[in-house]
Order: C-alpha cells, then sequence, then structure tokens
C-alpha cells in the first residue's frame, strides 16, 4: 500500500452545527417514530479510540440519520464517511461535512484504505460506512458488502488499532 501522502476531509464547524440543526428538523417533521434495537445507542460511540460504523443504504435518509445519531451522540468525536466521487462533485457541501470522495475501481478502493486508515489513526475519529456502495433495497438477501471494509478491518488490525466497528442493517 502506498504510503503517499492522502487528501483528509475537512470539516467546517460552522456548516456542521447547521447541517445537523437541517437533519434533526427533517427527521422530527418526518418521521413519528425512531426505533433503536440492540446495543445502547447513548454508549455505542463512547469508546477509547476510532470507531467504525458501517450501515446498508436504502435511502437518502441513512445519511441524515447517521448524521443526527453523530450530534446526539457523538459530540466529542470527529465524523467522516466516503461517498461517491461523483456526488461529492455535484454536491460539494458535503465535503464540509467531512465526507471524503471515492472513485470506483481499484484506484478508489485504495484511496478508500489510504484516506480511512489515516483517518482512524485519531483515536476520537468516527467513520460512517455503506459499505454495500449504492442504495439497496431493505429486503434485499443476502447483503453483499463490498471487500472495502474487510480491507479495512484487516489494515487497523495489523496496525495495532483499538477500532470498534458498529454494524446496522434494516
Amino acid at each position: 500500500m502506498s504510503t503517499a501522502a492522502v487528501e483528509l476531509p475537512q470539516t467546517s464547524r460552522l456548516f456542521w452545527r447547521f447541517f445537523c440543526g437541517i437533519a434533526a428538523r427533517s427527521i422530527r417533521r418526518s418521521f413519528s417514530t425512531v426505533r433503536v434495537l440492540g446495543e445502547d445507542p447513548a454508549g455505542a460511540l463512547d469508546h477509547d479510540g476510532p470507531v467504525v460504523v458501517y450501515l446498508n443504504h436504502p435511502s437518502w435518509w441513512d445519511p441524515m440519520v447517521c448524521i443526527h445519531l453523530a450530534r446526539t451522540l457523538g459530540r466529542d468525536r470527529k465524523h467522516s464517511g466516503p461517498i461517491a466521487a461523483d456526488a461529492l462533485r455535484r454536491y460539494p457541501m458535503f465535503g464540509k461535512l467531512g465526507f471524503y470522495g471515492i472513485e470506483s475501481g481499484l484506484q478508489g478502493a485504495r484511496t478508500f484504505r489510504q484516506v480511512s486508515r489515516t483517518l482512524c489513526e485519531d483515536p476520537h475519529q468516527t467513520l460512517w460506512i455503506t459499505p454495500e456502495g449504492h442504495f439497496t433495497d431493505v429486503t434485499s438477501r443476502p447483503i453483499e458488502l463490498a471487500p472495502g471494509l474487510a480491507h479495512l478491518a484487516r489494515d487497523l488490525e495489523r496496525a495495532g488499532s483499538r477500532a470498534r466497528f458498529l454494524l446496522k442493517c434494516s
């Protein structure tokens, strides 16, 4: 793996706060109930090391919910996530929220691993990843994940990272 310098996402604190407000209002207006099953969400991001949250991606609501969770549960953490490079070019505001563009193909996979691994050197980092790589029907089974998540897990384990991986699937 190349050790060349990578361009890391730069989050605008002001824009992050502004967009968190938009996400919270949108969720309140559009949902009557949000249910959390399994692990206590209040402690999910409470970890002394990087956290990788991976989830399926059935709609555009997923990033909105993740941003809202990041704001409410992970206030003291940094938040980033990969997004299709063409989507980031179309919506550059997402770059101000910590998203980093990934091209498809082998070079994109290398960039994903390098940027994600570098971000996870910070113990306060949370990565939000949709490893299916595209919108997927929640009833589709089996869930097929792109191999980047497994490679990232192996990279972090080899580096001695104390990363915690959390799963959310609908």
